[in-house]
């Protein structure tokens, strides 16, 4: 490629139709002449090649940021950057050296000039020009100038992505056309910023406009821009490449995958695709590149076919036909069973080879609240045995503040009961007795007695079987631990009492809260290990989810959501094994979007959000490669590998049977073998463009001689600011 030095050089020095020296001195026109002033005389044509106005439109974005950068940068500090000594730091300093060619290019290389003086010599660089195509009878839209502009690399700084649609198209084709046109010289006297401001304004409606409006001039702009670039020594393939990564990471972004958790071999893998379908103009398809990013982005990428990430019904319906073609499908059907393995594997990955069964999962999770009941019960009775009376005794309890407080628990919900029956009707014998004791004094209260009760009635009330007996008893333990201290308590006791009243109410209100700990303390049947997991996690509302989870620890937690996992992948498998499991979308995804299941999965993994996108990506990769489209003829029998197998090579019309009748039966024979083999190249060829799916919803077509760069948005809005700026400065 030349250099800039070198194209600044042939922009100054190559022949032209009329002497250079004349056409730069002060006596030069600097505009072509109107066509009220122009000679009736006829003039000596000469020819303006085409190399010398795409090496001018080359220069021209140089030329325009240079003298944009001289406007915006105080004089003394733009000569130096354009002076020799600043060459010599170059290197070191990018920045400073790409500063340095762009405001020697608007200078013309001249040292120590004013602003004024830059505007000057581009005025009369676009002045000579435009004389030399008046001279050579040139008129109209400048091609070879166009396509110079868009062959410069600085002129694609300012790229938009790719759009899918016409107002996105429209929006990114403004963008490219003010960019464009804000890199195109001003040669026109007056305010710099003022006619700088139009330029882009101007560029970036047209460009906009243009973007959709010159689809059909496409095949001549790709030929133009090609010639242009191998020219001028130019690659397609960089700005290919440069424009296939932002349409690969920006449609993925809009397509909710981050580029970034896509498997870096199916993304680089994507990206070239994609210089491969701009080259051949067509276009790349959104949802095939999203939905092959998104099964990328698992923790066991998964390899989809054309018609699974495009959802073409026919497309869909062939591949799973071919795969059990005998001798071609192999392809396909390997690749499916290697989808499965992956659907499978990404379950385990994701926790289900790490979880336990629901029955272990419920022993551990019941042993550790019993262990913080356990916990809390010593703290609880540690605080209550230092509540001591004047004497040093146990402190007493009132009895008539817990007969009161046991008949309103026992009658609660029943006002209309006036004496102790209800569930007191249901109190053990034993429990019976002891309580009538202390209704006629005959078993005083103390704060030590009521630690003892409340232990034994606790444990009569977890051995029992009968749910009301069970409540009964936790009714006059409930009224027990609410009695009030019926003593003179010193002040350390008193501190003692409140203590150990806040620990039982706080207690009291864990176990309200949490209905797997109120089914434990109860000794509750659905408390028990083969049941607790489908009562209190899986059938657990949103609440009773988060109250347990604060209650069980991260530790635990995590341990549920494996288990969770593991769920999910048996109810996926029917319970079969990994080696022999087929993975049926419909049964989990049921699972993931049943409404009342869902917003407990989300509860659960409420601090593991990573874990529960990954599970529903499964969900949405496996609905991809599973479900039939709409639309689609898939033979779903038993006998469709079979069915696919039967050689269809002779159609059995009256017409072939009668053609068949009179040749030779070698004759026959051979064009049956012809014909099969025939048959069997085409279908290879279907089965390698369905496992190898590229980014477009059909298969490339076949390379042209002189392929299109793609992005023609990009292209049309170039063109467009460029040709009304060159328009503007004409006028």
């Amino acid at each position: 490629m030349a250099t800039l030095d070198e194209l600044l050089a042939e922009d100054e020095n190559a022949p032209r139709g009329s002497d250079l020296d004349t056409l730069l001195s002060s006596d030069a026109p600097t505009s072509v002449a109107s066509p009220a002033t122009a000679p009736t005389e006829s003039v000596q044509r000469t020819s303006l090649p085409w190399y010398r106005r795409a090496s001018t439109g080359f220069m021209d974005p140089a030329v325009g940021a240079g003298q944009l950068a001289q406007h915006v940068t105080p004089e003394a500090g733009a000569n130096w950057l354009r002076s020799p000594k600043q060459q010599a730091i170059a290197g070191l300093l990018p920045v400073t050296s790409a500063a340095n060619m762009l405001l020697n290019a608007a200078s013309g290389g001249q040292q120590n000039v004013s602003t004024a003086d830059v505007d000057a010599r581009v005025a009369k660089r676009e002045g000579a020009y435009q004389g030399e195509r008046k001279s050579a009878g040139q008129d109209g839209l400048d091609w070879w100038r166009i396509g110079g502009n868009v062959a410069n690399p600085v002129s694609w700084f300012g790229g938009s992505p790719a759009s899918t649609s016409v107002m996105a198209g429209l929006k990114a084709g403004a963008a490219s056309g003010a960019f464009q046109a804000m890199m195109q010289p001003v040669a026109t006297e007056g305010n710099f910023l003022w006619d700088k401001a139009t330029q882009a304004v101007v560029g970036g409606a047209l460009g906009g406009t243009l973007s959709g409006a010159l689809q059909l001039m496409r095949p001549a702009f790709s030929l133009a821009t090609r010639a242009v670039r191998d020219a001028l020594g130019a690659s397609d393939d960089k700005i290919a490449a440069a424009s296939a990564e932002r349409i690969t990471a920006q449609t993925l972004k809009e397509a909710g995958v981050d580029p970034a958790k896509v498997d870096p071999s199916l993304y680089s893998s994507m990206r070239q695709e994609v210089v491969d379908a701009l080259k051949a103009g067509v276009d790349p398809n959104p949802s095939v590149m999203a939905n092959r990013a998104d099964a990328g982005a698992l923790p066991v990428p998964i390899h989809m076919t054309r018609g699974q990430a495009s959802g073409d019904a026919m497309q869909f319906a062939f591949e799973q036909r071919a795969a059990g073609l005998e001798g071609v499908g192999e392809p396909i059907s390997d690749l499916m069973a290697a989808q499965n393995r992956a659907l499978i594997e990404n379950l385990n990955v994701l926790g289900a080879s790490r979880g336990v069964q629901p029955f272990d999962a419920s022993q551990r999770i019941i042993q550790h609240i019993e262990g913080v009941d356990a916990a809390l019960r010593t703290q609880i009775k540690e605080a209550y045995s230092a509540v001591k009376n004047s004497a040093g005794q146990s402190a007493r309890v009132s009895t008539e503040g817990f007969l009161n407080a046991a008949k309103s628990r026992l009658t609660e919900g029943r006002p209309e009961l006036a004496g102790l029956t209800g569930l007191a009707d249901y109190l053990p014998e034993a429990v019976r007795k002891q309580y009538n004791d202390i209704a006629i004094g005959k078993l005083p209260l103390t704060v030590d007695t009521i630690q003892f009760l409340d232990r034994a009635w606790g444990g009569v009330q977890r051995g029992a079987t009968d749910d009301t007996i069970r409540a009964s008893v936790g009714a006059l333990r409930s009224a027990l631990n609410d009695s009030p201290v019926d003593d003179v308590l010193g002040q350390e006791s008193m501190v003692a009492y409140n203590a150990a009243k806040r620990m039982a109410k706080q207690r009291f209100d864990l176990i309200a809260a949490n209905p797997a700990y109120k089914a434990i303390e109860d000794g509750a049947r659905r408390a028990q290990p083969d049941t607790f997991f489908q009562n209190y996690v899986s059938g657990a509302t949103v609440q009773e989810l988060k109250a347990l989870k604060a209650l069980i620890g991260d530790d635990n937690v995590s341990m549920l959501q494996d288990t969770l996992i593991g769920n999910l992948k048996r109810v996926a498998l029917n319970r079969a094994s990994d080696e022999r499991g087929v993975f049926s979308q419909a049964a989990y995804n049921k699972v993931l979007q049943d409404p009342v299941q869902a917003p407990r999965l989300r509860e659960l993994f409420a601090n593991n959000s990573k874990t529960l996108d990954q599970l529903y990506r499964v969900g949405r990769v496996s609905e991809n490669l599973i479900k039939i489209p709409a639309g689609s003829k898939v033979n779903t029998s038993n006998s469709a590998a079979q069915g696919a197998n039967i050689v269809r090579d002779v159609v059995k019309s009256e017409a072939g049977q009668a053609i068949s009748s009179i040749l030779p039966n070698w004759m026959t024979g051979i064009g049956r073998v012809v014909g099969d083999a025939g048959k069997k190249v085409e279908q290879s060829r279907l089965v390698q463009e369905a496992v190898a799916p590229g980014v477009t919803q059909a298969p490339l077509p076949p390379p042209k001689p002189v392929p299109g760069m793609g992005r023609l948005s990009d292209l049309a809005a170039r063109t467009g600011s460029i040709s009304a700026t060159r328009q503007d400065e004409e006028k």
